[in-house]
């Protein structure tokens, strides 16, 4: 559920972690550094940093998937369709965000 959540928030452009954090689990130290994708509108004082929550989520969830085949708790084939199935949910984030930032023609506006 925080995955669909961050996507709806990411791109309605509300940015931060806020609306997702009662959806996501206290998660254990399978990942060793928390990796957060962030991008900054280039000022140094008083800069606003856009976090892009879906793709950190999937990040997370895609290092989860390689730990628990590592402790060999995942059939190796299972480990391969869910890894495929993540790519695509990121490639549809991906064809989301070009949505959204193709113009409409004037015709339509």
């Amino acid at each position: 559920a925080a995955f669909v959540y961050s996507v709806k928030h990411h791109l309605r452009e509300e940015y931060g972690f806020h609306h997702v954090k009662d959806c996501v689990p206290n998660l254990k130290n399978w990942r060793k550094k928390p990796k957060f994708i962030t991008i900054t509108d280039g000022s140094d004082e008083g800069s606003i940093v856009k976090t892009n929550c879906p793709m950190d989520i999937a990040c997370q969830i895609g290092s989860f998937f390689t730990y628990i085949k590592d402790k060999n708790l995942m059939d190796p084939q299972i480990y391969l369709i869910s890894h495929n199935v993540l790519v695509s949910i990121v490639e549809t984030v991906s064809s989301l965000e070009r949505i959204q930032s193709t113009p409409l023609p004037r015709i339509y506006a």
